[in-house]
């Protein structure tokens, strides 16, 4: 049958996607059935073979600034001219059974984001990771840093050879005068279906690579329009794009971060921990070993105030901590640690699978290395250490936006309260917040029990290794003259849990 009635040539739409393979390791919430949308103009040239069982036609696109062949309306791909006949044979060939396909495309990504994708996403049980890769210099090598804390990224470009597809549906569009009709192509990758599983994975993490490069450079606002509650009454054209790009990438880390090994490189740090108390470790020693090995495997992950990552004996993840930072900075949405906490918040993580997630990742905020050495040092206590380490509370600072772990005294109680002071940087006047009483806990802890603090976040050097010592520091003379003292900590969470902790609620605390 004549599908198009029209004898001239015909620029179709081109919608391309595709499945790819999630992990056996995954979250349970992982979805290998997620089709990916290919809508990147990172995608410059393919070669689209289809065989009729009479003939075999290519539909060829080579894109340049010129000759974009990208619809922005359609936000998909266009294809060169083509004769109205050569596509009729096509559909007819669909309509009949006989049609094959297979596509052949050029892709370019910028390489330190594919190095991203591809260290989260090992299954080999070392202890490898982003912060501690096989290979540092091909890391560094996939960025540059310019004048002004800017960075300029290497461009990699992939060949992806006859790729097995499926023209999946078309639609034809009436043109309603006598141009030529619009028509619409939907073909169908079966990477996940048809490729290896190495090379099916490798296909997807170019292809996602591609995206990230591009929420890299667009993505310079902090709140995403696309997604926002309420939504906009008008959604920029780059969110539409960006809303693509996004979810895929998300998939991606969702689908291929394998907790199984996340959790090994948990239990590389547990066991460090434990053998430092075989080796005649204290309390202290303990908890250190458990903060070194966490910091080996943790990339600090945005600017901060205070020393963190070693310029000499850190050299690796000093460059990467100040790449992250800036990408924090100027382009969130690009973030790692972004992708970790919208998926904790969009699906279910238990205490142990977000601690090894985050470590299957390689970097974090404060608050990220806190909920690691939460988990770990709870491990730790369940593993038959409870009486060297008591107590152990996921916290921070009450009045300064940083996050650490206390331990080896028990809060006295949970006091609901709200920031009242302007000078407070963890959050905003008049937002909820639970405390403890530090001064309290010490006191009940007795005289002879000083605590301890677990921070892989900051350098040794910047922060009290015991609660006592933290307590001084939170009273001290320039806390002080900035307004800042104050007995109070944020309260997170308590291992044990039980005796539960009462809570109290009261209108305000001194300075928070």
């Amino acid at each position: 049958m004549t599908h198009i009635a029209y004898s001239g040539n015909i620029s179709p739409a081109v919608w391309l996607s595709f499945k790819g393979n999630k992990v056996p390791g995954a979250h349970a919430s992982a979805d290998d059935d997620y089709v990916y949308e290919i809508e990147n103009e990172c995608l410059f040239e393919w070669d689209i073979v289809f065989n009729t069982g009479s003939h075999v036609h290519h539909l060829t696109r080579r894109a340049s600034r010129r000759n974009r062949y990208f619809s922005a309306s359609l936000n998909t791909y266009r294809n060169p001219p083509v004769n109205a006949s050569v596509l009729n044979e096509i559909l007819d060939a669909q309509d009949s059974g006989t049609l094959s396909v297979t596509v052949t495309m050029k892709i370019w990504y910028h390489s330190f984001f594919r190095h991203i994708l591809h260290e989260m996403r090992q299954t080999v049980t070392n202890e490898n990771n982003l912060a501690n890769p096989s290979d540092q210099a091909a890391v560094l090598g996939a960025f540059r840093r310019r004048s002004g804390g800017r960075y300029r990224y290497a461009r990699e470009e992939q060949q992806l050879r006859d790729i097995p597809a499926m023209l999946s549906g078309f639609d034809i569009v009436p043109s309603g005068g006598s141009g030529p009709p619009g028509v619409k192509l939907y073909i169908y990758l079966k990477v996940k279906e048809n490729l290896a599983t190495a090379d099916a994975n490798n296909v997807t993490e170019y292809l996602v690579a591609s995206d990230y490069s591009k929420v890299n450079k667009y993505g310079r606002y902090r709140a995403n329009a696309w997604d926002a509650s309420p939504p906009p009454a008008r959604v920029p054209t780059i969110e539409v794009c960006l809303e693509t790009w996004e979810r895929n990438l998300w998939q991606y880390f969702l689908n291929y971060a394998d907790l199984t090994r996340g959790r090994h490189l948990m239990n590389h740090i547990v066991g460090q921990g434990r053998t430092r108390h075989t080796r005649g470790g204290g309390q202290l020693e303990v908890v250190r070993e458990v903060r070194n090995g966490i910091d080996q495997l943790l990339i600090t992950a945005n600017h901060w105030g205070q020393r963190r990552e070693d310029r000499t004996t850190e050299a690796y993840q000093y460059q990467m901590s100040n790449i992250f930072g800036s990408i924090h900075q100027s382009r969130w949405r690009a973030s790692p640690v972004r992708v970790i906490r919208k998926l904790d918040d969009m699906h279910t993580y238990n205490l142990n699978d977000h601690a090894a997630f985050i470590l299957q990742v390689g970097c974090g905020h404060c608050g990220e290395h806190a909920a690691v050495s939460f988990a770990i040092l709870c491990a730790l206590h369940g593993g038959g250490m409870s009486a060297l380490l008591g107590s152990i509370v996921k916290s921070g600072n009450a009045n300064i936006d940083h996050a650490f772990v206390v331990g080896g005294l028990r809060p006295r109680e949970i006091i609901e309260t709200t920031i009242r002071s302007s000078r407070n940087s963890s959050g905003s006047v008049g937002d909820a917040i639970d405390v403890w009483n530090l001064r309290d806990a010490l006191t009940d802890a007795g005289a002879g029990t000083d605590g301890y603090v677990c921070d892989p976040y900051l350098d040794p050097s910047q922060i009290a290794q015991t609660a006592r010592a933290l307590l001084a520091s939170l009273n001290s003379a320039r806390r002080r003259s900035r307004h800042k003292d104050t007995d109070f900590l944020w309260y997170g969470d308590v291992f044990p849990a039980t005796p539960a902790l009462s809570r109290t609620a009261v209108a305000s605390v001194r300075n928070v």
